[in-house]
């Protein structure tokens, strides 16, 4: 959520893809430093609850939602304009990153290949990755994003419960289906609805 309460100050500031790309370098380069700060100096005395915490903060994510603005920029203002420096500053991190294995983390190479697939889905005729069902998610995509971990959470404790276990796929497509009904009701009753307050306050 403080993303989303920062965003009219990114709004007023990010105007291009260069300036995007810049954002993302910088908020990797941040994330990258206040790891370590926190790692050091951070005191939580669970170290599941640690790992949590380092793994969901707001700067170990800002990057993810960079990536969401580069998206924009790329496939609706069909921005593919990078000055000099940006292109030395990349340069920099995939470097450092090839040579001691710093700053880029997988959780970063994975965001940037679901960037890679986003951009080629805007592209693509293809039914296997358009069509109506990818579309429906996509619609449902804010609520499922809310809905899905109370999914998993008691899916697995009803699946304990009665000592039945799934192997990934199985609970994947399954978690995946239940979360698809909970979230199409949840935009219909929750989230359409607020966002009709919300449009009807900003035009006010």
């Amino acid at each position: 959520m403080i993303f989303y309460l920062i965003v009219p100050f990114l709004f007023s500031k990010i105007k291009t893809l260069d300036s995007a790309v810049k954002f993302l370098l910088a908020s990797i380069f941040l994330s990258f430093t206040l790891f370590i700060l926190l790692n050091n100096f951070l005191f939580i005395g669970c170290n599941e609850l640690k790992n949590l915490f380092m793994y969901s903060y707001f700067f170990k994510q800002l990057p993810v939602f960079s990536l969401g603005i580069i998206a924009f920029f790329i496939i609706v203002k069909e921005d593919f304009i990078l000055k000099n420096n940006t292109y030395l500053f990349l340069f920099l991190l995939v470097f450092i990153y090839a040579i001691w294995n710093m700053v880029i983390t997988k959780f970063h190479i994975v965001s940037f290949t679901a960037l890679l697939f986003l951009v080629l889905l805007s592209k693509t005729r293809s039914k296997i990755l358009v069509n109506d069902f990818i579309s429906f998610i996509g619609k449902v995509s804010y609520s499922a994003y809310l809905v899905h971990f109370v999914v998993i959470y008691y899916l697995d404790m009803v699946l304990l419960k009665f000592n039945f276990s799934l192997k990934f796929v199985p609970f994947f497509i399954l978690t995946v289906f239940i979360t698809a009904l909970l979230s199409n009701i949840f935009r219909h009753f929750v989230e359409n609805p607020f966002i009709r307050v919300g449009k009807s306050l900003i035009k006010k």
